[in-house]
């Protein structure tokens, strides 16, 4: 794997020193000042180092994780004000979100398709979910979702920018990747929900997680979350929660299709009225009320309103749950309306990042650190298997 890497970073470092070299005093004589050659000179020099930088730190990161991987591209990223990131696109799978100013890891995953696959053009990136290729009209769409942020509400991604740089400024010190090149990098350890690492990462295919949008939706992930975390809890803690012969594949750890989604979805939007759009604490009232309706059980459930880092872990350690976190930001194509996206946190690591379910097929395994995933207004929720 490390021989691989090395000729990957080789092979990109003679390309950019390929560029230093053609601005050759032979060639610049004749166009451009001795000064500006210089500082052309300089310059792309400065990038060429720079580039070897992040090319080390993440042949680094790669020896820490849990699964090897093969770095084969590494590209250039942007915020919405111009503060640089890169992603590392890695074999089979995998990828690498990096943060220049400091150094750090923001988000990776060893499992999960690089979000900007076969993307070319200008990149964008706001935090975990928020990721954009810029089109010739200016528009700024996600890669995920092809959700379209246009110029009237770029101020939003823009302040949003400025608050996870200066959030990954201040915890630099937890997340700065080691840069004494001659000492062994510390070694990532997980702590999964249960110990179950396994029961969310296997839910990849849109029928093993009851993936459903109706028509006409823009999605209703808080729904999806919901029936996931009721999943969870009816293998490990009480089979009575789901009828398996009616919603579950064999062996009852994923579901067989849309059709529990869809009844959870009923539950909310007839029997509680609510939007598609969920908050944490409105996902776990829908498995209160269906719990109720549906299988005469009673329960309870934490939430809260941008919660903390230790918060979240708590439930996941000492309370034994999987956690709903919703974050909410303003409708980039409406800004009178507002976007919810819900996921399923089920572990953590010893540096504090959070191991998260996205709720879109194939994205099962995305570690993201706590700082960038709780940038955006947020609430959270848990079944509480306690008193």
């Amino acid at each position: 794997m490390k021989n691989c890497l090395k000729k990957s970073i080789i092979t990109m470092l003679v390309t950019i020193m390929s560029m230093v070299y053609a601005f050759s005093p032979a060639y610049a004589t004749d166009n451009i000042s001795e000064s500006d050659k210089n500082e052309l000179y300089s310059s792309t020099k400065a990038f060429g180092d720079s580039m070897a930088i992040v090319a080390a730190d993440l042949n680094s990161f790669t020896s820490t994780i849990e699964k090897s991987v093969e770095i084969v591209t590494i590209k250039d990223l942007r915020d919405f004000v111009g503060n640089r990131y890169a992603v590392a696109e890695c074999s089979p799978t995998g990828y690498i979100i990096y943060n220049y100013k400091n150094s750090s890891i923001v988000e990776y995953s060893e499992y999960a398709d690089s979000p900007y696959l076969n993307c070319e053009g200008d990149l964008y990136y706001c935090g975990p979910m928020e990721y954009y290729e810029k089109t010739a009209d200016n528009c700024f769409i996600n890669t995920i979702t092809g959700t379209c942020v246009d110029e009237k509400t770029l101020e939003i991604y823009e302040t949003a920018s400025k608050e996870l740089q200066e959030g990954l400024i201040k915890d630099s010190h937890k997340q700065s990747i080691n840069r004494e090149r001659n000492s062994s990098p510390k070694s990532i350890t997980y702590t999964y929900v249960g110990g179950h690492k396994n029961f969310y990462y296997n839910l990849t295919s849109s029928s093993q997680m009851g993936y459903y949008v109706p028509t006409g939706s823009d999605g209703i992930c808080g729904y999806i979350a919901a029936g996931l975390v009721l999943l969870y809890h009816d293998y490990y803690f009480n089979n009575n929660y789901i009828v398996n012969s009616t919603y579950l594949a064999s062996g009852g750890q994923a579901f067989n299709g849309i059709g529990f989604t869809q009844r959870l979805y009923y539950i909310g939007t007839v029997n509680l009225s609510y939007d598609d759009t969920l908050t944490a604490g409105q996902a776990a009232n829908v498995m209160k009320k269906y719990l109720s309706l549906d299988r005469n059980i009673t329960i309870n459930y934490w939430s809260a309103v941008n919660p903390s880092l230790v918060q979240i872990r708590n439930q996941i350690s000492y309370h034994g749950t999987p956690v709903i976190y919703e974050n909410k930001f303003v409708n980039p194509s409406n800004t009178s309306q507002t976007v919810h996206h819900d996921v399923v946190v089920y572990g953590y690591t010893n540096d504090d990042r959070l191991v998260v379910h996205f709720g879109w097929p194939g994205r099962s395994h995305i570690v993201c650190t706590g700082t960038a995933l709780l940038i955006w207004n947020s609430t959270a929720s848990a079944i509480a298997n306690y008193s």
